[in-house]
C-alpha cells in the first residue's frame, strides 16, 4: 500500500477519534439523543438480572413483526430493547476495537482519493465532498434504517446520522489536505 495513503488515512482516523471524543465528552449530544435513565433502576436491573441470563439483544415484545401478537403488543406498547451483558461490558477491549476501527476506516477513502487524483484533478472542496459521501452513505445505510426497522426514536437517529456525516466531513478535510493531485509540472516532467 502506498505510504501516503496509509499516513493520510491514519491522520484522518486520528481526526475521527478526536471528534468522537469531543462529541462524547464535551458536547451534550447524548442528552439530546433521547437517552434516558430508568426510574427505579435497581428494581429494573434486578428484574433483568433474574430473567436475562445470556448475553444478547432482547426485543420486547419478542415475537417477529409478522406475528399478529407482536402487532397487537406493538400498538399497545411498551416496546423496548435490552442489550444484556450479564458479565459486564468487557472492559477496555471494546474501546480499543472501536477506536482501532475509527483509526483504520479512513484508509479506504484515502485510497479512493489517491486513485481519483491519479485520473482527475479534483479541487480541495471536491475531495472533501467525496469523503463526506462516506458519511452520507453511513447515514442512509446504517442509521436511518434504525428508525424504520429497529424502532429507535427519530431524533436519536437524526443526531447519529448528522454526527456520522460531520465526522466524515472532518475526515475529508484531513484527507483532502494530505492527498491532492500532483502539480502539472510534476506530471509532465
Amino acid at each position: 500500500m502506498n505510504p501516503r495513503v496509509l499516513w493520510a488515512g491514519l491522520l484522518g482516523g486520528v481526526a475521527a477519534i478526536v471528534w468522537t471524543a469531543v462529541v462524547g465528552s464535551l458536547l451534550p449530544l447524548r442528552d439530546r439523543m433521547g437517552n434516558m435513565e430508568a426510574p427505579n433502576e435497581e428494581l429494573v436491573l434486578a428484574a433483568l438480572d433474574e430473567n436475562l441470563t445470556q448475553t444478547g439483544v432482547y426485543l420486547v415484545p419478542g415475537k417477529f413483526p409478522h406475528d399478529s401478537l407482536f402487532l397487537e403488543r406493538y400498538a399497545e406498547g411498551p416496546i423496548f430493547r435490552v442489550h444484556a451483558l450479564p458479565e459486564g461490558a468487557g472492559g477496555l477491549a471494546q474501546f480499543v476495537v472501536s477506536d482501532l476501527a475509527l483509526l483504520l476506516a479512513p484508509i479506504v477513502p484515502a485510497w479512493l482519493l489517491m486513485v481519483l487524483c491519479g485520473t482527475a484533478r479534483p479541487g480541495y472542496g471536491a475531495r472533501v465532498f467525496v469523503v463526506a459521501l462516506f458519511g452520507a452513505f453511513l447515514a442512509l445505510a446504517a442509521y436511518l434504517p434504525m428508525w424504520g426497522q429497529e424502532l429507535y426514536p427519530p431524533g436519536y437517529v437524526f443526531l447519529l446520522a448528522a454526527n456520522g456525516v460531520v465526522t466524515w466531513v472532518i475526515v475529508g478535510l484531513v484527507l483532502a489536505w494530505r492527498i491532492a493531485p500532483r502539480p502539472l509540472a510534476d506530471v509532465v516532467a
